[in-house]
């Protein structure tokens, strides 16, 4: 599948609005991250970024990887004065919320459910 249940169009975007980093075992593409910098918009506003994929393909999860690209996330968006980091994950998705919770990912805010427009061809 487009590397891991994305369609095409989606990942073109990626391509063009984050920060791509991607992780290599052997030669081969084990996972990826795409992250937005949003700088503060006036004095009042606090700079953020939002994470928008992190991505490891099933053969290399349970290695350290995605909790690699999640540092390396991270550490990129301080090095840009960035210290709020945004995501989504699903409820369903225990391994994520594990991760993101043990380096201090916090719920917040109302649980809201994600809508997708696709058009029918």
């Amino acid at each position: 599948p487009s590397l891991w249940r994305m369609s095409r169009a989606e990942l073109t975007e990626l391509c063009f609005t984050c920060r791509l980093h991607a992780a290599l075992i052997d030669g081969q593409l084990a996972g990826y991250s795409a992250l937005t910098l949003h700088p503060a918009q006036d004095r009042h506003d606090e700079a953020q970024a939002q994470l928008s994929r992190l991505a490891v393909h099933p053969a290399f999860q349970g290695r350290g990887v995605g909790r690699q690209l999640l540092a390396e996330s991270i550490a990129f968006a301080h090095a840009h004065d960035t210290y709020r980091i945004l995501l989504n994950t699903p409820e369903s998705n225990r391994r994520s919320r594990q991760l993101y919770e043990t380096v201090h990912f916090r719920r917040y805010g109302a649980r809201v459910p994600v809508l997708v427009y696709q058009k029918e061809t």
